[in-house]
């Protein structure tokens, strides 16, 4: 997976910041292990098929894991960020983005997690948050993606 910081091509591209008192508010993108999603998404529809479970009951356990999943994405982004010194404004689970204002370097030192793919603009927080999925129009209706990485 690739991360990206709006605006640039790769965290070696973003501009170098010399003061550590200078903060800035961004919005981070999350992201939850799609792989995982997927692989238990599949493991439903089987249990469906094999007539262990109704339909309608997978879809409930596929929206609470799933609702689970991203609360973990959601904490450990968050965890990772206030390690370095950033403060979380604002969380949107279901949009899976949040804002948080720090110190740039710290800011983009957490590109390398594996929960986090982007940094955009912070005033790209409130509409990602109206769209499921951070913006990412690859999302299908069984609640899984096929976002790029």
């Amino acid at each position: 997976m690739t991360a990206t910081i709006a605006g640039c091509g790769s965290a070696e591209d973003a501009p170098a910041q010399s003061s550590t008192e200078d903060q800035v508010t961004v919005t981070v993108v999350l992201s939850p292990d799609r792989d995982a999603l997927q692989t238990r998404r599949q493991e439903l529809i089987e249990e469906v098929e094999a007539g262990n479970v109704t339909q309608s009951e997978a879809a409930e356990q596929f929206s609470e894991e799933r609702s689970e999943m991203l609360a973990e994405t959601a904490t450990n982004a968050q965890e990772s960020l206030e390690s370095g010194g950033a403060e979380i404004e604002d969380v949107d689970e279901e949009a899976l983005v949040m804002r948080a204002t720090g110190d740039p370097a710290t800011l983009v030192g957490v590109l390398t997690e594996d929960h986090i793919s982007a940094i955009s603009e912070a005033s790209d927080y409130d509409e990602f948050a109206e769209t499921p999925e951070g913006g990412n129009g690859n999302a299908t209706a069984g609640g899984g993606a096929d976002g790029e990485e």
